[in-house]
């Protein structure tokens, strides 16, 4: 049965403001309903429910498995196009999905205009992050972070790659604290006024050395602006790699599907948005020409070509570590440069 309101009634019950937003809501999926039956686009999305335990329907989602076509439809109703994001790397990743070709000559991509020396890339590839080693390398992963904060006094960021991982990282800290310092955690589902007191403790004048634990991915991992000395550092623990979800390998299916010798779908569902994550994480270091600071990515597999194929582009200047005495020593001489 479909119930038809009128428009007053509505207003009623929601009040002006929320009947507005309903209705472009409404509008916007009336819109995407439209484009899934499109003989030529329909092949691009995913519609689903979900169902609770009773089987009855609780939600619809139509996801977008292919954006290329509409992006360039539009993109055709203008001489140039340009595209602007915080992470738009790797290149030929982005340039595809925004339905480009890096063979042609028709693309433009600038460079960081933030000078290198103000900031240290290091990676470790010693130390396996996956699910099934995670036990085993937790303290040394500790231990190297604990040695890139002892070096100055200020205030950190550390990625974890998920909430339990963090409260097993935060124990550690508890038990084996650094002199003059403050452990703060992110919480699950924190509301906004939690998350402004949250990075209100990341001042330039601290008195003592303030240690964020967060998760990667999480809020404060992209949109996050601490200027100058409110943040000097970032560790970033694992790849990133998001959870296998139904849409997601209905994703990575759609891209194998596409072209059988490239195997993208694995890169296109689940190790570009991982990869977009971590630089996401990284790049809260640096946000001006006047930021200092260091990053730090901690995990075997940025060993592997993909991920040092991204670096190379995006870091140039990036420099292997194999021990925490190289962090103390590296991070030690960068300070003393950077004074």
């Amino acid at each position: 049965m479909v119930k038809i309101f009128s428009s007053s009634t509505v207003t009623h019950f929601f009040g002006l403001g929320q009947w507005n937003e309903f209705f472009y809501l409404v509008n916007s999926f009336y819109y995407l309903a439209t484009l899934v039956n499109d003989e030529e686009l329909g092949s691009n999305f995913l519609s689903y429910v979900r169902v609770n335990d009773e089987k009855e329907i609780v939600s619809i989602r139509i996801a977008n498995l292919n954006s290329r076509p509409l992006i360039k439809q539009a993109s055709n109703y203008f001489e140039s196009v340009i595209y602007f994001s915080a992470t738009l790397s790797p290149k030929e990743y982005y340039l595809d999905l925004l339905g480009g070709n890096l063979k042609e000559d028709n693309h433009l991509f600038l460079p960081s205009p933030f000078p290198y020396e103000n900031r240290r890339v290091y990676v470790d590839y010693r130390l396996s992050l996956r699910y099934k080693d995670r036990d085993q390398t937790l303290y040394q992963v500790f231990s190297l972070c604990r040695s890139a904060i002892e070096t100055k006094k200020g205030n950190y960021f550390i990625f974890c790659p998920s909430f339990e991982y963090l409260e097993r990282m935060a124990s550690f800290f508890e038990q084996e604290p650094l002199e003059n310092s403050l452990l703060i955690l992110q919480h699950r589902r924190m509301k906004e006024e939690q998350r402004e007191d949250f990075l209100a403790q990341f001042q330039s004048d601290n008195d003592k050395t303030v240690i964020g634990l967060l998760v990667l991915g999480g809020v404060f991992s992209e949109g996050i602006d601490l200027l100058g000395d409110r943040l000097i550092g970032a560790m970033i623990i694992s790849v990133g790699i998001p959870q296998i979800t139904f849409e997601r390998n209905h994703l990575k299916n759609y891209y194998d599907s596409e072209d059988d010798t490239e195997h993208k779908g694995f890169a296109y569902a689940y190790s570009y948005p991982g990869i977009n994550r971590v630089l996401q994480a990284g790049g809260r270091v640096i946000r001006s020409e006047e930021d200092k600071g260091f990053i730090l990515y901690i995990d075997s597999r940025f060993h592997s070509s993909l991920y040092q194929k991204i670096f190379a582009e995006l870091y140039p200047d990036i420099k292997r570590v194999i021990s925490t005495s190289q962090v103390r020593t590296q991070l030690k001489l960068f300070w003393k440069e950077t004074k």
